[in-house]
């Protein structure tokens, strides 16, 4: 899956608009900033794979639109970040 892709389903998942180009390009850097925030974890960040797409739509979740419930996404996204660099095939080399 390209980054594009991901940024588009994150998006989505927000229920924000195309036409809104401040919000598109909020939720890009979000989605930017997730990822390298998985990779800083230890994790192995693979574009195509399901789970760094949820982290980054639990990542957005708790940063727009979901003020009444933005601590439990924060808290979904911080244990998806954590299995993902403890498990390990999604471990970086790095840290392998």
């Amino acid at each position: 899956m390209e980054l594009a892709v991901i940024k588009d389903k994150v998006r989505v998942a927000l229920r924000k608009s195309k036409l809104d180009i401040e919000m598109v390009d909020e939720i890009n850097d979000c989605v930017d900033s997730t990822l390298e925030d998985l990779k800083r974890s230890g994790a192995n960040v693979n574009l195509s794979d399901p789970l760094v797409l949820e982290a980054c739509k639990m990542n957005g979740k708790a940063t727009f639109g979901y003020e009444s419930e933005s601590e439990k996404y924060k808290s979904c996204y911080e244990q998806l970040k954590k299995q993902l660099g403890m498990y390990s095939p999604y471990k970086s080399d790095s840290n392998g």
